[in-house]
């Protein structure tokens, strides 16, 4: 992830927060503890043989740090500016917390040279599916 943020650019992230992650205000995130002293473990619903991951957000990881020794993925929210750190946060590396470091995505952007001509013929194609359904 932080060789493709630093030779590419911003990738996309996907995770499952606990319900503390809604009122980030800043820092760096980490799933609170329960009332027992453990760690929440929201995510691990896993059976050995899917393919898939449990998440429900995906957000815009934009660089990396460190902060009095702890490491943090800098990522940007969808929520607005009056979220988090100015609509960003911060969130602890390499610990995958709440599953953030399990399935990035990264992409290269092409640059459309037939003027949308592939976009328009996808869409009459899938026009046509449907028609026949």
């Amino acid at each position: 992830m932080k060789e493709e943020i630093y030779r590419n650019g911003p990738i996309v992230v996907s995770f499952e927060p606990a319900e503390d992650f809604m009122f980030y205000s800043g820092g760096i995130y980490k799933t609170a503890p329960t009332t027992s002293g453990t760690l929440k473990v929201l995510r691990k619903h896993i059976d050995y043989d899917q393919e898939w991951e449990r998440v429900d957000h995906a957000v815009l990881c934009v660089g990396y740090g460190e902060e009095d020794g702890q490491k943090y993925w800098l990522i940007q929210n969808s929520w607005g500016e009056d979220w988090g750190e100015d609509g960003f946060f911060r969130m602890a590396m390499g610990t995958d917390e709440s599953g953030v470091e399990g399935c990035p995505e990264a992409a290269d952007v092409v640059e459309d040279e037939q003027g949308g001509k592939q976009v328009a013929a996808l869409f009459a194609e899938n026009a046509a599916l449907a028609k026949e359904l």
